[in-house]
């Protein structure tokens, strides 16, 4: 499955989300499900289904659906 198909799972599975309500500008706090502790365990599902460990500033600035896409693309070199 392509990384934007997996990255969607991982976060309709854990916010519980319709997909289609969901889109890059999604933010932590704008979505009902997307409180604090869902974003803890957003990150770490991330980290579990891609394999990677975010660091710390990573994870400070991870805020949007955009942020997590943009990482995700960096560290697999799918942009600069």
């Amino acid at each position: 499955m392509p990384l934007a198909g997996r990255l969607q799972k991982v976060i309709v599975d854990v916010l519980g989300e319709d997909a289609l309500n969901l889109t890059s500008e999604s933010r932590v706090g704008c979505i009902p499900s997307w409180d604090s502790f869902a974003h803890i365990n957003l990150l770490l599902s991330i980290e579990d289904c891609f394999k990677i460990v975010f660091t710390t500033d990573q994870i400070s600035k991870i805020q949007t659906i955009a942020d997590i896409e943009l990482i995700l693309g960096k560290l697999f070199k799918l942009v600069d």
